[in-house]
């Protein structure tokens, strides 16, 4: 028990920041985002053991787009803590984040919620802009592509709050707004 708890707590020692060049390459090769600045970054032991980054702006691959996040805890492989040269993420948790969205851009929203590996999205807020007028924003949006709420999207659009199932392929999106009873479905 005591060799369990030593080998997870040893790594708040390290200097993550000096290994931060082989965690955001490992982002980028799987999931495609490409941490641009960050304040810090920390180990966390609890509830399980992440590496927390503070204030992120983050790239998407296209390199024309990107959005802040002010929390993402990056969930690595246990025995990735100690071996950086094979390091593998898990998963990863964004938390109020805030992304701006030209119209013409709108695809580029696809990569962030279609992502293979796990991914979860707490308090996400997107913007749609034509040219520099803002058109509508998604608020407080939750989205995990993994676990008991894989592909449900739940947020507030219009001062309404709803409910959004996606199939697995992305080709058919199903709304709902409870609180005025009506359903849609987009393909």
């Amino acid at each position: 028990m005591l060799f369990r708890s030593l080998f997870l707590i040893i790594p708040i020692t390290f200097n993550n920041d000096k290994r931060a060049n082989i965690i955001q390459s490992n982002l980028i090769k799987n999931y495609n985002f490409k941490v641009s600045k960050y304040d810090k970054i920390k180990y966390k032991v609890f509830p399980l053991p992440n590496l927390e980054y503070k204030n992120v702006i983050i790239d998407l691959d296209s390199g024309e787009i990107n959005f802040k996040t002010q929390t993402l805890k990056v969930y690595p492989n246990i025995l990735s803590l100690y071996n950086f040269n094979d390091f593998q993420i898990k998963k990863i948790i964004l938390k109020n984040s805030n992304i701006n969205l030209k119209t013409s851009f709108l695809n580029e929203a696809n990569k962030i919620f279609n992502q293979k590996n796990k991914l979860y999205l707490n308090n996400f807020n997107i913007q749609i802009i034509d040219k520099s007028n803002p058109i509508f924003k998604i608020k407080n949006i939750n989205y995990s592509n993994y676990s008991y709420n894989k592909d449900l999207i739940t947020g507030e659009i219009f001062g309404k709050k709803f409910k959004s199932k996606i199939d697995s392929n992305f080709k058919n999106i199903n709304f709902k707004f409870p609180s005025s009873g009506i359903s849609a479905t987009l393909n």
